[in-house]
């Protein structure tokens, strides 16, 4: 989550200065092209219209952000309006919450708005006033759970409020909790779980247990996750010492045990029995999915000290090398693209740099208990990429979803052309030492052609249909092409309607 909120994180905190609006706006707006944030959070940022109608022309384009706030403000009616426009022609088509309390809007950006949410009926806007609506959750009827209860200024309904909405968006927001009911959060940290050493303790004794312990360590990862979601948000940009000093008892916790991290990593859980597949499958496990949305969540705010930690615990190589191997496993590769995505725009070399060697800079081999050191990253990226030119769609190798994904955040780093581009210099040069990568990725190489055969066909072309002879019955049936599905369920139907029997042998 990219934070802007003055009041939990632009306050003097540890003895460091507030750091100036326009850094943090300017953030924020990186984080909208890069479709790399749900949550964006610009409260008391001192926005005007100019910025807020800048604002609006980035999120045009973005289809990651759910949550946008823009509260305590002077946003007036002309920056509403950009914003209103924005979000009627559809742009930011995954944003469901709008806070916009505490701006000087009149009647006529306040009409527009409300407007607005007859068309994007999921959208909650929040206006009004910022103590209107504090006074409003102390009131009777809100406590008693009455019909005003379930709305936010204007009379809007609340949805954010919701169990199904923190589970899923892990808010981190201690209002939540209240409006829910539960009270105060029991814990020593006050986050309803476990201290980070005990929580540490535990993990590592269930490795010890090994496999049969998987449940019960992905559980303890998952509230590791929540407690990093809420540390993570109170970090300045610039990054200050906060996420290593121990101010973030979760973050620190994480970085001393990023060896224990390796070790969820190395759990191979039993193997798994899938559909159509007689034999067992090699299984991911839960347990490693989570640990590398840990990693991605260390790495996401690019905090030079973080990242040069990690880069020494050689995680980021574990987790590329875990999803290759993996290419059915969609909730791996969405974290593990982030990772490497995070690792393109940091300004640590070492830990990008390694993964463009042999072995990725963490001595893996090619098989296990093998001594020949693996490709490097765009080596094998590359070498399972190729062979799919021209395949048929359901033939093609299954890694190529995660393969593609991956080649195009490493284009990006060498595009300057592209708007959504993360150019990195020093990425660029490694890469285009390598003759090979250069070939498969210029204009007309490999790369562009596997990607132009994704247009509009996800998995690539299609199979191509067999004609049949012309005097073949079900060529006659079909129009002279392949049979349907609904074409024979309509012919065994009428067959049946005749009294004809339609299994063999009778």
């Amino acid at each position: 989550m990219v934070s802007c909120d003055r009041k939990s994180s632009c306050l003097e905190m540890s003895g460091q200065k507030p750091f100036f609006e326009g850094c943090r706006f300017t953030a924020a707006l990186d984080a909208c092209r890069g479709n790399s944030e749900m949550w964006v959070k610009l409260a008391q940022c001192n926005i005007f219209d100019a910025k807020a109608k800048k604002l609006a022309d980035v999120l045009r384009g973005n289809i990651c952000i759910t949550s946008l706030d823009l509260s305590g403000n002077n946003i007036s009616d002309d920056g509403a309006l950009a914003l209103a426009s924005m979000l009627g022609a559809s742009g930011a088509p995954e944003l469901i919450e709008l806070d916009l309390r505490d701006n000087p809007l009149t009647s006529a950006g306040t009409q527009a708005l409300d407007a607005l949410t007859k068309i994007r009926k999921q959208l909650v806007v929040k206006l009004g006033s910022l103590q209107q609506f504090e006074a409003a959750k102390l009131s009777p009827a809100s406590a008693a759970g009455g019909k005003d209860s379930a709305h936010g200024a204007g009379g809007i309904k609340e949805i954010t409020k919701g169990p199904m909405f923190r589970k899923y968006f892990q808010t981190g927001d201690d209002d939540d909790d209240a409006a829910a009911g539960h009270g105060e959060q029991e814990g020593p940290l006050g986050d309803g779980g476990l201290a980070p050493e005990d929580l540490w303790s535990e993990v590592k004794t269930l490795l010890v247990e090994g496999t049969a312990s998987i449940p019960k360590l992905s559980s303890l990862l998952q509230q590791l996750i929540t407690h990093l979601n809420r540390e993570l948000g109170t970090l300045q940009v610039p990054h200050t010492d906060a996420a290593v000093d121990g101010s973030r008892p979760h973050i620190k916790g994480c970085i001393l045990n990023l060896d224990a991290l390796g070790s969820i990593l190395d759990l191979v859980p039993r193997q798994v029995t899938m559909q159509y597949v007689s034999e067992p499958q090699p299984a991911v496990g839960s347990h490693r999915v989570w640990a590398t949305e840990i990693v991605s969540m260390l790495l996401a705010p690019n905090h030079m000290a973080v990242d040069n930690l990690v880069a020494s615990s050689k995680l980021v190589p574990r987790v590329l090398a875990l999803s290759l191997a993996h290419p059915m496993c969609s909730a791996l590769h969405t974290r593990a693209l982030r990772v490497l995505r995070s690792c393109c725009v940091s300004k640590v070399a070492a830990l990008y740099g390694p993964l463009f060697t042999a072995g990725m800079g963490a001595g893996l081999t090619v098989l296990a208990g093998s001594e020949e050191l693996c490709g490097s990253l765009q080596q094998q990226l590359a070498e399972r990429a190729s062979p799919s030119l021209g395949i048929p769609s359901g033939r093609r190798d299954p890694s190529l979803g995660f393969v593609l994904e991956a080649c195009k955040v490493l284009r990006a780093c060498c595009d300057e052309a592209n708007r959504d581009s993360i150019l990195n210099t020093n990425v660029r040069r490694l890469l285009l030492m390598d003759p090979k990568w250069s070939d498969f990725m210029s204009e007309g190489g490999v790369l562009a052609q596997l990607c132009k055969e994704q247009e509009g066909d996800l998995g690539g072309p299609r199979a191509a249909r067999v004609p049949l002879e012309e005097n073949n019955e079900l060529a006659e049936l079909a129009g002279g092409g392949l049979i349907s599905s609904h074409e024979i369920l309509a012919l065994l139907h009428g067959m049946s309607a005749l009294g004809i029997q339609t299994s063999s042998g009778q």
